[in-house]
């Protein structure tokens, strides 16, 4: 077991993150050129990047209730950002997909979480870029 100040930084970096991450400072840090969406909202799209999901399974991914997935979706609808397509095996069921719309919007949010991992990542040599790499790779799978 890891030593309790160990379990304590990692805990309090963690919070960190995912503070900066909820103020939506990746999204202020994008491309300007980008189609603006709101952190709710590229969450829904974010959900939906590596595979179809429903209402549903969007509001228990992105941790929100039923009626506001909905009116998420709605709104992505209303964007084009997604599209609904008719379950393969329950016709009362719909599957939401991403338009081309949708996967620009996504890519952006990769490009601009990339370039903060590089600004982050600025002093570090690249065996310790490497070995967090590798680490943090190991931390989350076993989370």
């Amino acid at each position: 077991m890891a030593e309790q100040t160990n379990v304590e930084d990692i805990e309090q970096a963690l919070v960190h993150m995912r503070r900066s991450m909820s103020r939506r400072s990746l999204q202020r840090r994008g491309d300007p050129h980008a189609t603006p969406v709101s952190g709710a909202l590229f969450a829904t799209l974010d959900a939906l990047e590596d595979t179809p999901l429903g209402v549903t399974e969007i509001a228990d991914a992105i941790g929100v209730d039923q009626p506001r997935a909905s009116k998420l979706v709605a709104r992505a609808e209303a964007e084009q950002l997604v599209h609904r397509v008719a379950h393969e095996t329950d016709a009362r069921r719909h599957e939401l997909h991403l338009t081309r719309a949708g996967q620009r919007v996504i890519a952006a949010g990769h490009a601009t979480r990339r370039a903060a991992v590089e600004r982050a990542l600025e002093g570090f040599s690249d065996r310790d870029a490497a070995n967090l790499a590798r680490l943090l790779t190991a931390f989350v799978d076993q989370w």
